[in-house]
């Protein structure tokens, strides 16, 4: 069976994750911990050494779609993501 193409894409948009952990007021070590990283990963992004992928930047976009979003409005998870 042959499969269907996609006619979906999901872009995730980069992340200034420095950016997004300061608007927080967190540390490296917090930050990671809190959403499940480990430290010397937030360091290297950062940094600019590595980039985030896959599941990891898909929930950097979603907290750094938070951190943006007007104080008191929902949190809609795909409004973080792009579909095109």
């Amino acid at each position: 069976m042959k499969r269907k193409k996609a006619t979906n894409q999901i872009r995730v948009p980069q992340v200034d994750v420095a950016e997004v952990r300061q608007q927080k007021g967190l540390s490296v070590e917090d930050f990671a911990q809190r959403f499940g990283l480990t430290p010397a990963s937030v360091k290297n992004w950062e940094a600019g050494h590595t980039e985030p992928y896959g599941m990891a930047r898909i929930l950097l976009a979603i907290i750094a779609h938070d951190v943006l979003r007007p104080p008191g409005s929902p949190l809609p998870l795909v409004a973080a993501l792009k579909v095109t």
